[in-house]
């Protein structure tokens, strides 16, 4: 199928750029997941959680995951929203240290439960 060859190709290229990057790949990959910031980390986690899929792949730009959590570091960078309602519903935080939490303290929340959930294997950094 035109799938199958494009994963092919795909893993070819990998093996160009980066060798260990192939060797995430499989012809059969399940699922790809574009980014490793909040929302890419929550669907990695429900993939497996909820649906049993162990068969995939999150790929990140940036050297760790976070994505914009990682990524912006400037003096006073928090959430806009509370952070009670700022958590994985699967994996609440009840202890937040302020009602809108810093960055540091989000990030550490976000890697926290990728590694918790076992997403750390899964994920391919410096990907562009």
């Amino acid at each position: 199928t035109w799938e199958a060859k494009g994963i092919r190709v795909f893993l070819y290229l990998c093996s160009i750029y980066r060798g260990d990057m192939a060797s995430l790949f499989k012809e059969s990959t399940t699922v790809l997941i574009i980014g490793a910031g909040f929302s890419g980390i929550g669907a990695a986690c429900m993939l497996s959680k909820q649906l049993g899929i162990e068969d995939y792949v999150v790929m990140e730009r940036d050297p760790e995951i976070g994505g914009t959590w990682y990524a912006n570091t400037y003096p006073g960078a928090a959430c806009d929203v509370p952070s009670h309602f700022y958590s994985y519903s699967f994996d609440l935080n009840p202890k937040w240290s302020r009602a809108f939490a810093t960055q540091p303290e989000i990030l550490a929340y976000i890697q926290d439960v990728a590694k918790r959930y076992g997403v750390l294997p899964h994920v391919l950094t410096r990907t562009h």
